[in-house]
């Protein structure tokens, strides 16, 4: 198995030629150590015999092998051959054969020792990748990303580290992936569901004004404004719904600037002049002209605009909406409060779901969207919303942007 592998067979290659290499030295190097003693011993030979008059001049000091061995003959003669100094380099010579053999095979044993506990330990080490490499397959097969990641140190373990980091990161993307999927689904049949109604209403409308089955103009011109009720609903709608699509899929990029408070609360205002004027509300507004807040001013305004109509549409005519603001280095918080209906306590728990509309609300044209939009503007602005009412007393929406 390891042999598939490229690199280690080149591994294995260079291993074998630098272990033949290291003994050819290693001989290279006993020879020349046996050399060395040679041309000691035949030194001390020469010395020897010149003390000799008829040997002297006979034999002289070289490197070469064959006067080492005239040196030995000569010896022979002298009667030194039983010698302690023949004898002892003799032993020298034949121990240090044996050991340069000896030598040797111990240098190839430690070769191949190493080789062993190298091959044992890539083998180890390949088998970890085998099997991050198993995991990685059958996590890309069967779409199982539940993996543990178990700790090493080393290349292993920071290989495995990464790995567990794209497992988590593919978990999360199939996640958002499938929510999504559920968030377009939802979407898609709550706009389903609400349009049903004012298509419906539009139908009938049309079969009467198609069938002739109106008398009078005074008929035909009541649908025809029932019909521009219709189409306007579905038109604030369809609108709505897109603004939270957007909002849901955080794809809305806020506008963050340092603008004053009260001329985005002007803006958000100017939205229901026409039913401040009709009804006879009476607005207050208390907000200080210096007080400065980082928001996006368009879209904070559609937000207070959401909960001023939301007001309007419970007040009767003639009621009171108070707006006051709260600004110090902590936080400033908005208080919008109209001396309304009321709220229940039952409803308040869904007042900022999607498509909720109260059991006392009196626009039969109200889509029910107004103040989940409202929330998901002031949430993803980095603010925060409550709301207490008692009935037939007050609403009081509360914002607070923490600084």
């Amino acid at each position: 198995m390891l042999f598939e592998n490229k690199r280690f067979r080149e591994f294995t290659y260079v291993y074998a030629v630098v272990s033949v290499l290291f003994l050819v030295a290693t001989w290279f190097i006993f020879g020349a150590l046996q050399k060395s003693i040679d041309k000691k011993y035949l030194r001390f030979t020469a010395e020897m015999m010149a003390e000799y008059d008829d040997s002297q001049g006979k034999i002289t000091y070289s490197e070469n092998n064959d006067d080492i061995d005239a040196a030995m003959n000569a010896l022979r003669d002298m009667g030194y051959e039983a010698s302690g100094i023949y004898k002892m380099y003799t032993e020298v010579q034949g121990t240090f054969l044996r050991n340069r053999w000896k030598a040797e095979c111990v240098v190839l044993v430690f070769a191949v020792v190493v080789y062993v506990l190298t091959v044992i330990y890539v083998r180890r080490t390949f088998g970890r990748l085998r099997q991050l490499t198993k995991e990685m397959n059958q996590s890309l097969e069967t779409g199982n990303l539940d993996y543990t990641s178990v700790y090493e140190e080393g290349v292993i373990g920071r290989l495995d580290d990464a790995y567990h980091t794209l497992v988590n990161a593919l978990k999360q993307s199939k996640e958002n992936e499938l929510h999504d999927k559920e968030f377009l689904r939802d979407t898609l049949q709550d706009i389903s569901h609400q349009l049903k109604t004012p298509i419906a209403s539009l139908t009938v409308f049309n079969d009467l004004l198609l069938d002739g089955k109106l008398d009078t103009e005074e008929e035909k011109i009541k649908i025809l404004e029932e019909n521009h009720k219709q189409l306007d609903r579905m038109k604030r709608l369809v609108l709505s719904m897109l603004k939270m699509a957007r909002l849901d899929a955080d794809s809305v990029r806020f506008d963050m600037k340092e603008c004053r408070l009260a001329d985005t609360l002007e803006m958000a205002l100017s939205g229901i002049t026409h039913e401040v004027k009709e009804r006879g509300y009476v607005i207050h507004n208390y907000c200080n002209e210096d007080i400065m807040l980082l928001h996006d001013a368009d879209w904070l305004a559609e937000a207070f605009g959401n909960i001023l109509v939301n007001a309007s549409d419970h007040m009767e005519p003639g009621g009171t909406i108070d707006i006051n603001v709260e600004s110090n280095a902590i936080f400033t918080r908005i208080s919008i409060k109209d001396n309304g209906h009321g709220i229940s306590e039952e409803e308040l728990l869904h007042i900022f779901e999607r498509f909720h509309r109260g059991s006392n609300n009196p626009n039969p044209n109200s889509v029910g969207i107004g103040l989940a939009l409202t929330k998901a503007i002031i949430t993803g602005q980095n603010g925060d919303i409550t709301v207490r009412s008692e009935e037939g007393q007050y609403t009081e929406f509360i914002i607070t942007f923490f600084r």
